[in-house]
Formats: C-alpha cells, structure tokens, sequence
C-alpha cells in the first residue's frame, strides 16, 4: 500500500531476492517522499552492495526520499549513526 509513511529503516539489510528480482520489482504508487534510511557496513559478510544499490533503487523509483549509508569497516551490525539517524527521523514525525 505505497503512501506516505512517518519512515522507514533498513539496517544490514535489502529487499530479498536476487539483483534481478529487485531490480525488476516495482512499487506500484508513490512513496511520497517518505524518509527511508539505508545503512550497511562495507564488510558485511552477508548483505552484498549490489543488493542495497538495487533496493535503494527501487525505493528512488518509487518517490522516496532515501538516505544511503555506507559504514567503511563495518561488518553485520548497527551503528550509533544509524541509532541517531532514527531518532532525528522518529522526532521529525512526531
């Protein structure tokens, strides 16, 4: 149900599926400029950077407006970065 939410966060994280399945997914609306945040860390063994560049795509294509990332030597984790990010996001909505 693509509209306007309050946010969005992806955290070592990307939609599942392969490049190609990501890449010719659509959301069928408009985001509407909904704040998504996408963080990874470059070492993250098991979240590939193609995969995020084909979710942030995806979410790009679908009017929202994406913040992108990218934590140099950071493996599968959370950052205090990304903790601050959603709590500018949480206090930006509420």
């Amino acid at each position: 149900n693509p509209q306007r939410y309050g946010g969005l966060a992806v955290l070592s994280g990307s939609l599942p599926g392969t490049t190609e399945e990501i890449g010719s997914s659509a959301i069928a609306g408009s985001l509407e400029e909904t704040p998504i945040l996408v963080g990874y860390g470059e070492d993250d063994p098991h979240v590939g950077p193609e995969h995020v560049a084909e979710t942030v795509r995806l979410f790009e294509r679908a009017d929202a407006a994406v913040d992108e990332r990218c934590y140099p030597e950071t493996g599968h984790e959370v950052t205090d970065d990304e903790f601050d990010a959603i709590g500018a996001m949480l206090e930006e909505t509420l």
